[in-house]
């Protein structure tokens, strides 16, 4: 009886180390990984929003001084837990001037997100901003923590000689044809803007759309929610010598919800092109991704009012 006693106390005192390396995690190690495996945090709620610590100012592109294009580019940004930029995409378009807001943020810096005592990353929406400034366009950013040395003015480059210099205002219409198995719908944005300048259109509203929810190759409807439709514009214009209007353009159409379908046709586009006076031109021949019925076409006119 004494041997098998003396047994039992040796093997609990081998097998103790096994447990305790099982259960020795750190709870900290733990955390992070948890949320390295559930990727980047939006900013909100506990998890706060970096600072920033070095900013690039973005380089102003010789064709937007050129066309005198302006505006603001919106991007989401990845902040990993060294407080670097990791990825950058653009989620509100101005087209000559994204690739040099996103060439700025990507060199960003800011100081490391905290959850719990672990850095972690996060996604978070930072503005660049390129305007007009002492009589010549300068790229800013309006989210800087700290005040930015001040900027020399830069000489404005020399005007392209084919550009028409007249004090004349351009009208562009831009017209939606939105067709399906509905009916089609025309919707119809007009903005005036002064040669070599720019305008903007911003209209939204919400509809009240069911949830269609099938099963077993049935469709039947569940709850209601709200759905955003949307129709903006961001246009830049340009009148020539030659009578051509060089416009930019970037257009984001998201259609009201109808019950033919509940996945609807939008269109996000940004075009820079040359249009005739008075002459419309499609643009844009969009067919449903859904291999739906619905169809999106976008015809442009510029006209110049003397």
């Amino acid at each position: 009886m004494r041997q098998i006693t003396s047994l039992f106390i040796v093997s609990l005192l081998v097998a103790a180390p096994s447990i305790a390396g099982q259960s020795g995690t750190p709870p900290a190690t733990q955390h992070e990984q948890k949320l390295t495996q559930t990727g980047p945090l939006r900013i909100g709620g506990q998890v706060k929003a970096p600072e920033r610590l070095k900013y690039v100012a973005p380089a102003y592109p010789a064709a937007a001084l050129e066309a005198r294009v302006s505006g603001t580019v919106i991007i989401e940004a990845t902040i990993g837990t060294d407080g670097s930029v990791t990825e950058a995409h653009v989620i509100r378009s101005i087209a000559l001037l994204d690739q040099a807001a996103l060439d700025a943020v990507r060199q960003w810096k800011y100081t490391p997100t905290t959850l719990n005592g672990v850095p972690v990353p996060v996604i978070m929406t930072v503005t660049v901003n390129f305007t007009p400034q002492n009589g010549a366009p300068r790229a800013v950013s309006p989210i800087s923590p700290t005040p930015q040395a001040t900027e020399a003015p830069t000489a404005r480059p020399p005007i392209d000689p084919r550009i028409d210099q007249s004090d004349v205002n351009i009208k562009l219409t831009i017209k939606i044809t939105d067709s399906g198995s509905g009916g089609t719908q025309i919707k119809t944005v007009s903005l005036i803007m002064a040669n070599r300048g720019n305008g903007r259109v911003r209209s939204v509203g919400d509809t009240l759309a069911k949830d269609i929810v099938v099963a077993g190759g049935t469709a039947t409807t569940g709850s209601y929610r709200s759905r955003s439709s949307e129709l903006n514009v961001d246009a830049g214009a340009t009148l020539f010598r030659s009578g051509v209007i060089s416009t930019n353009l970037t257009i984001s159409y998201q259609p009201e919800w109808t019950e033919e379908a509940t996945k609807m046709t939008g269109v996000t586009q940004s075009v820079s092109l040359f249009l005739k006076d008075g002459v419309p031109t499609v643009i844009t021949q969009a067919a449903d991704p859904t291999k739906g019925s619905r169809s999106v076409s976008i015809e442009v006119t510029a006209s110049v009012l003397k």
